[in-house]
């Protein structure tokens, strides 16, 4: 996930918020009756440099 912040002398600033590492769903879950729940999962940016550092 990243944002671009808005900025007036036409640089483009990028933020990295996280990164999208899975999609969650019920196993269990009947396939012609239920719905995806549409549940993720991400890493924030600040435990990235931890894991990596």
């Amino acid at each position: 996930m990243v944002i671009r912040s808005v900025n007036t002398d036409a640089l483009l600033h990028w933020k990295l918020l996280g990164v999208h590492s899975a999609r969650l769903d019920m196993g269990s879950r009947d396939l012609n009756v239920d719905e995806k729940l549409g549940l993720n999962c991400a890493w924030y940016a600040d435990v990235l440099l931890t894991l990596t550092g």
